[in-house]
């Protein structure tokens, strides 16, 4: 399960900005990438709520991306509740979102 985040929301989590998977969207590419070459999980990306707020040019950015097989996009929008997707969930990936907390609390795997 990877949970999105908006970029300006985490500029202060850390003191200085590494990016080794290089940012969020770049990250979820390469994570499709490797998902597309196993066959015990599907990743699941859901898009955080908050980015319908974002400029139109964001919002379509992240709502195109080209998915592959074993790798699912959940839009803003689609009322699908986080909290059951994590229960469901092996494990959470994200970049600073407050539900990798709560998935550490329900014992998942964060990364």
């Amino acid at each position: 399960m990877y949970y999105s985040n908006s970029d300006d929301e985490i500029v202060g989590f850390w003191e200085k900005w590494s990016e080794p998977l290089g940012g969020q969207y770049e990250c979820v590419l390469r994570l499709i990438e490797f998902f597309a070459k196993q066959e015990k999980y599907e990743l699941v990306v859901r898009l955080h709520p908050n980015l319908l707020n974002k400029p139109t040019s964001l919002i379509n950015k992240w709502q195109s991306i080209p998915t592959k097989k074993n790798s699912h996009i959940i839009l803003p929008g689609e009322k699908i509740s986080s909290y059951d997707l994590l229960e469901k969930s092996v494990g959470t990936i994200t970049f600073g979102s407050t539900i990798g907390i709560e998935s550490a609390y329900y014992t998942k795997p964060v990364l």
